[in-house]
């Protein structure tokens, strides 16, 4: 099942990846007085949807990493959109502090 395109007002776009993944821009914040973007990955399986938040630091000597952290919702990509778009500040810094903390190995 592909990604299906969000309304224009989701500004920027990445993928999809191999695996099916898409990236649409929800907003910016800044927290630790680093401006930090908020992403919401979206990936297809089956007939099923995954969503993260993804967070990249913003700027022009920003380092490659992203921190990452999954969401209870499946949504598909305009709905998961519309609700990382709905989030209030208090959760999306609840979710990024979340994304910072350490995890455990898979085995």
């Amino acid at each position: 099942m592909p990604p299906a395109d969000l309304p224009l007002q989701a500004p920027e776009r990445i993928g999809p990846d191999e695996a099916g993944a898409v990236e649409y821009l929800v907003d910016t914040l800044i927290v630790e007085g680093q401006r930090q973007q908020l992403w919401i990955r979206i990936v297809p399986e089956g007939g099923a949807w995954h969503n993260a938040l993804v967070f990249r630091r913003d700027g022009k000597l920003s380092p490659m990493e992203a921190w990452t952290t999954g969401l209870d919702w499946h949504l598909p990509p305009t709905a998961a959109w519309d609700r990382a778009h709905s989030l209030d500040e208090k959760e999306r810094l609840e979710l990024y502090e979340r994304a910072l903390r350490p995890r455990p190995p898979i085995i």
